[in-house]
């Protein structure tokens, strides 16, 4: 048989020679010896089958058992190409993964040539700081108007679920956009965040930006007003900070919400009767005055928090309230991190942190950039990003 065939061939049995002593029923009980010649296979010695000297029963080996003797290149074949040669289940699961991926290329390549011609490619924030924005597709503004105008004619209703695909504020420097035809915009961002990232020599202290004459008028104001004097935290700390590493890139600063929280009450401030939103003199909103230098920044500032009441829609109806007097203070139940004095004083207190922050904010874009292309830049990005943010969404 086969496998009686495999073994002659494949293995040389060993011939022992074995004594035994027979006793016979001879009473004088003499030994003799007698000589055994048998063949056993107690075990085996394995021989290539390059030994086997019958060549002809070498074709009785199946092709699975050797290699391809004329295939001189065969032992010099990588381990992966016998491997793929051998294994039928990797053979098929590359096989598969080269469907799959000649089926996700295709995908994508259908993909960007479709979204090419539809003009989908040249959308984002970019798209509308152009010359021209981006035209819908006729069929499918067509298709969809046919569509809803059926649905109305039959009396249907369409539910509609909808989430927030723009910035939810109006800062305009909110986000790092692309913005081709000006590559100013492009030096502007990198110069911004050098600026963060690496001040250097710029990290000057707080009160050469936020000066010690700023801050006089601001306490008269403050104190004008009923609230609390913080003259000893301006002496003895803030005035000091370096105005990068020791304020804009405090974390306990900002855990505290001396700076963020002024900003989120006054940073927009939607007046009644008006279809314009007031803004706060500063660079992160829609503000749209000049601010070539600190100093113009201050008086827009100061003007703006103290003097002119604006018409504010409450739950007691239409009020006319100063920004100053819209600010709330800040709980240490709810921000842990201020202290119980600092809770006392949190309304003067983070509004001279918010003034130090626009202050900062101004001086950094006047030193990064020129007035002259910074601020016509941000009122082009105003006017297409956020004053045309809802038609462009």
């Amino acid at each position: 048989s086969f496998f009686r065939t495999i073994k002659h061939q494949a293995y040389t049995p060993m011939t022992a020679e074995l004594r035994h002593r027979v006793t016979t029923n001879d009473k004088e009980k003499s030994p003799h010896t007698t000589k055994i010649k048998m063949t056993v296979e107690p075990d085996y010695t394995r021989v290539s089958r390059d030994d086997v000297d019958d060549p002809e029963a070498a074709n009785d080996f199946p092709s699975s058992f050797h290699g391809d003797r004329n295939n001189k290149s065969s032992s010099k074949s990588s381990p992966l190409a016998r491997r793929l040669t051998r294994s039928y289940t990797l053979r098929k699961r590359m096989n598969t993964a080269g469907f799959v991926g000649a089926f996700l290329l295709a995908a994508f390549l259908v993909s960007t040539e479709l979204g090419r011609r539809r003009g989908h490619l040249q959308g984002g924030a970019g798209a509308f700081l152009g010359s021209s924005t981006v035209p819908p597709d006729p069929a499918v503004a067509t298709a969809a108007t046919n569509g809803l105008n059926a649905m109305a004619a039959v009396g249907r209703k369409i539910n509609i679920a909808t989430w927030n695909i723009a910035a939810i504020n109006n800062n305009p420097f909110e986000y790092w956009i692309t913005y081709k035809e000006n590559p100013q915009y492009e030096e502007l961002m990198i110069n911004v965040e050098k600026f963060l990232e690496q001040p250097g020599d710029e990290d000057i202290p707080v009160d050469q930006v936020f000066t010690p004459d700023m801050f006089k008028k601001l306490d008269a104001r403050m104190t004008r007003v009923g609230w609390q004097s913080v003259q000893s935290y301006w002496d003895n700390d803030f005035s000091k900070r370096k105005i990068i590493s020791g304020f804009m890139k405090d974390p306990v600063l900002g855990s505290k919400r001396l700076a963020s929280m002024p900003d989120r009450i006054t940073n927009t401030i939607n007046v009644e009767g008006s279809p314009e939103p007031v803004c706060r003199p500063t660079v992160i909103n829609m503000y749209g005055g000049d601010l070539d230098t600190t100093e113009m920044w201050w008086n827009a500032w100061e003007k703006f928090m103290f003097n002119d009441p604006l018409k504010i829609k409450t739950k007691e109806g239409v009020e006319d309230l100063i920004p100053y007097a819209m600010l709330k203070p800040i709980q240490k139940s709810k921000y842990p991190d201020i202290t119980e004095q600092e809770e006392k004083d949190s309304l003067p207190l983070q509004t001279l942190c918010g003034a130090i922050f626009d202050a900062i904010l101004v001086h950094m874009m006047n030193t990064v950039s020129d007035p002259e292309v910074w601020q016509p830049l941000k009122r082009t990005m105003v006017d297409q990003l956020n004053k045309m943010k809802v038609p462009h969404t």
